[in-house]
């Protein structure tokens, strides 16, 4: 009976021990919602009373927007190198915003030494967390051998991963690569229509590269009045 008298205290106290934690996680997430709600509404500075504290806790969400307020001066004083640090800190946790931007600070040597090689280390990192600007912006690096050696296959798939959300830039780019053979297959119409999906979003590079191939019959039949109408629609 002693043995089961020290186990149920035992397990009573684990009890206590996890809701004190639960209790806690659920206080934090208040206050992160709470910091994150001044935010939005452009109330910098109780955002900041909120975020930096939990930030200093370890919270990699609010150290992001501690980096953002401090790379923006919102709340605070401009400060890059700041910045950098709070991105690192989230970086470090698996933040895939927060390593998208420490690569935007490293690539444009803003609060830390100018490092193509540690922008495209943290794109990369960002890009396999799913982030859709820095999916973009290492496939941009792989195309021109800035900061990872030049690869036409690693830049097309990670442009075709952005290029499929509907990112028009990212479908010029690709478009161009088809049209080219570089890192896909040569496929002019596959370029003709990665160029349409961006011109009806208003590109003006797909738009006019849309009416030269419609003008020359390369990947569609070829149509005076559609080049006509791409031409006039791109120098709008």
């Amino acid at each position: 009976m002693k043995a089961i008298r020290i186990n149920r205290r035992f397990a009573m106290f684990a009890v206590f021990v996890f809701g004190l934690a639960l209790s806690t996680t659920v206080f934090a997430q208040s206050r992160l919602e709470q910091g994150q709600a001044a935010y939005e509404r452009h109330d910098f500075r109780a955002a900041y009373a909120i975020l930096s504290v939990l930030a200093a806790e370890g919270n990699a969400e609010a150290q992001t927007l501690v980096g953002e307020m401090y790379e923006n001066g919102e709340g605070v004083g401009h400060d890059a190198a700041a910045a950098a640090a709070w991105y690192g800190k989230a970086a470090e946790q698996g933040h895939a915003e927060a390593q998208r931007s420490l690569g935007v600070l490293y690539e444009n040597g803003e609060g830390v030494a100018q490092n193509y090689e540690e922008a495209a280390k943290w794109f990369l990192l960002a890009a396999q967390n799913g982030n859709l600007l820095a999916q973009y912006s290492i496939g941009l690096m792989y195309r021109q051998g800035r900061g990872v050696k030049a690869d036409d296959k690693q830049a097309a798939h990670w442009l075709s991963e952005v290029a499929e959300k509907g990112f028009a830039i990212a479908q010029v780019n690709l478009a161009f690569m088809h049209l080219a053979g570089e890192g896909v297959p040569a496929d002019p119409a596959k370029a003709a229509e990665l160029f349409r999906k961006a011109a009806d979003r208003g590109h003006p590079v797909a738009q006019n590269n849309l009416g030269l191939l419609y003008r020359d019959g390369i990947g569609v039949p070829s149509d005076a009045a559609l080049a006509v109408k791409y031409f006039e629609s791109a120098a709008m």
